[in-house]
């Protein structure tokens, strides 16, 4: 079983110490950071589902480091964290006052027990989110992301990829000769053809991959760190594979099961407080894609940023 990494943020060393020698158990990997200014850096590129928040200042207070993080998470559109301030008795006035952006105080001194149940509230509560959010943004027959899903994928990947300057790969995919298949088979067979084909993405593509239906009907693929020639590489990979599966579309003799579509392989340079702005760049070019070429894929190599999206080299 897969541990719960927690970060411990505590300017004081003993006292986070403590704190991870109370909670270091079989199912708890705690995670020690004595700044917060140095905590908020490690969460650009990690994610921690609780973060236990010393009150004390290191640079800044544990109200601030608060503030600035709900604000990258609403912002980035990020998985919600389990904040717990960690203080002292006289600090209560100052937390309640100042609206702190918590979601639980402990007092100092405390108990290891309460401590420990604290955290175990915590994480209970984290666990029904996680079973709520499968029904926000996943589709419950495939298992892969709906239109919902999609676009929080892509803003977090937008976010994640933009401040490293990293590649994007994006794809929409459609059955070869769909229209042919809809009038003569009917939208129904198509419909359950697609969704096999939804099913076998999800289990084949690596876990950091993404695959999605979207409004349009057709199937989105994000795939993080990955250039033109790695995609094209999946791409390929995903419609050798498909005649492994039993579809009941009947194809047209020369073609078989097989996916065309359009993609970009995308460098994105993220500005300060560009996320949205990119985002929606974005997701404006993938409702945009109408016609599919009829056999094969066409793709390209572009570059993103607050101005949008620009052709790099087209392939």
């Amino acid at each position: 079983m897969d541990k719960t990494k927690i970060l411990i943020i505590d300017p004081d060393h003993s006292q986070a110490m403590e704190m991870s020698g109370a909670l270091k158990s079989g199912q708890i990997e705690p995670v020690l950071v004595h700044s917060h200014f140095k905590a908020l850096t490690i969460l650009e590129d990690e994610r921690f589902p609780m973060i236990l928040v010393s009150a004390d200042a290191s640079g800044i207070d544990g109200l601030e480091f608060c503030r600035i993080f709900n604000k990258r998470q609403m912002e980035s559109g990020r998985d919600f964290s389990y904040l717990i301030l960690v203080g002292h008795s006289w600090q209560r006035v100052h937390i309640c006052e100042g609206q702190a952006l918590a979601h639980d105080f402990l007092v100092r001194p405390y108990l290891s027990c309460e401590l420990r149940w604290r955290v175990a509230s915590g994480l209970t509560i984290l666990k029904e989110m996680s079973l709520l959010k499968d029904l926000i943004y996943l589709d419950p027959e495939t298992g892969t992301l709906n239109q919902t899903g999609l676009k929080k994928v892509l803003k977090e990947e937008v976010n994640r990829l933009g401040r490293k300057k990293g590649w994007l790969s994006v794809a929409v995919l459609d059955f070869r000769h769909r229209d042919w298949m809809e009038v003569s088979q009917g939208s129904d067979v198509l419909l359950r053809s697609q969704k096999m084909v939804l099913k076998f993405l999800k289990r084949s593509l690596r876990d950091y991959d993404h695959v999605s239906r979207t409004d349009q009907g057709r199937i989105c693929i994000l795939s993080g760190d990955c250039d033109y020639h790695s995609f094209t590489g999946l791409l390929s990979r995903v419609n050798d594979s498909l005649n492994g599966l039993q579809i009941p579309l009947i194809f047209q003799p020369d073609s078989g099961a097989r996916l065309t579509g359009i993609f970009q392989s995308i460098k994105i340079d993220l500005a300060p407080e560009g996320c949205e702005t990119c985002f929606n760049h974005l997701w404006k070019w993938i409702e945009s894609v109408r016609p599919l070429p009829e056999h094969e894929m066409q793709g390209g190599i572009s570059f993103l940023d607050r101005e949008g999206l620009r052709d790099m080299e087209q392939k």
